[in-house]
């Protein structure tokens, strides 16, 4: 997706962007995601310990996209309120 969005910026951006629309997504994907994993809730432990330490009201973002993890974080008062935007979209 972020090659395609930047094919229009010069022409060795449109070759690098044709050559991986080229490759398959099996072959692609695991290739194109070292050293990225996705973890739910991933700032919850965070979140938690800076309620801890500073007594305030905190936000916590970042993957929170199932309701059974939001409500889990806020009745173990890890924050007080969550902020998403991606799975809205």
């Amino acid at each position: 997706m972020f090659y395609n969005s930047n094919r229009h910026l010069s022409s060795k951006a449109w070759i690098r962007a044709s050559l991986l629309n080229l490759i398959p997504e099996f072959i692609l994907n695991p290739i194109a995601n070292i050293g990225w994993k996705y973890s739910p809730g991933i700032s919850a432990g965070d979140a938690m310990r800076f309620k801890e330490e500073t007594g305030l009201p905190v936000i916590a973002n970042g993957g929170f996209q199932e309701k059974d993890l939001i409500e889990s974080t806020l009745s173990e008062c890890k924050a007080d309120l969550i902020a998403m935007a991606r799975p809205l979209l």
